[in-house]
């Protein structure tokens, strides 16, 4: 039998040529573009369902794939619960003291209003006129007595404490588990888009299934992502 030698030319040329559709494997890099911001999604499975023309250069791809969502490492995940934890704690903590502090205000606001009365009401039942000298000394000595310059001092450090809000801020810092896992944004291309939801997600993992179309277009370098 004899062989006839193919011409250098010849595979150089059908080396060449491009395919007249795009392969799996070429749709597939298309697509992983898309993703390569979120290192913990992987894409598995793609397949080219469909396909129609839409230019001399351009193809329509009907295609599925699958998104997978790797998990965080479960030492993470725990370590995130525990600080969660934590924090709830802290803040009950911080609510209880806050609230202590509100009702304690309530109580020397009263009594700053209730002692001056109570002064009044007894100068004026020895006879003294008010606004006289003899007024004001008496009632001087009856207010320090009844205790009214402390409920002020107590009063106005209560009112200090309370107006700094950073008192009742938990130092615990949370681990937020979207952001460790790659963030909302890397997430909602998967299709998850509650953050509730993600936070499981993110814990245990997930695969979603993706149907739809991609265009692709054909280059010297073989076919790519449509621009």
């Amino acid at each position: 039998m004899n062989f006839k030698a193919i011409p250098l030319w010849v595979l150089l040329a059908l080396q060449g040529c491009s395919s007249t559709t795009p392969s799996t494997s070429e749709v597939e890099k298309a697509l992983a573009a898309d993703y390569a911001a979120c290192p913990n999604l992987e894409l598995k499975n793609v397949k080219i369902l469909n396909g129609r023309k839409l230019t001399e250069q351009v193809r329509e791809s009907e295609v599925s794939f699958d998104l997978v969502v790797n998990a965080l490492p479960k030492e993470k995940v725990e370590e995130a619960h525990q600080h969660q934890v934590e924090y709830d704690a802290e803040k009950k903590q911080l609510k209880d003291h806050e609230d202590e502090l509100v009702k304690k205000h309530t109580e020397l606001w009263n009594q700053s209003i209730a002692i001056p009365n109570q002064v009044y009401e007894q100068l004026r039942s020895i006879g003294l006129l008010g606004g006289t000298s003899a007024w004001l000394e008496r009632e001087k000595v009856l207010l320090e007595q009844a205790g009214l310059p402390k409920v002020q001092a107590d009063l106005k450090a209560n009112e200090a404490e309370l107006n700094n809000r950073s008192l009742f801020v938990p130092k615990t810092q949370l681990i937020n588990l979207v952001d460790e896992w790659g963030g909302i944004d890397c997430l909602k291309k998967a299709g998850i888009e509650q953050l509730n939801d993600a936070e499981a997600v993110v814990s245990n993992g997930a695969t979603n299934n993706f149907h739809g179309t991609i265009n692709m277009e054909k280059t010297d370098n073989g076919w790519m992502a449509a621009k």
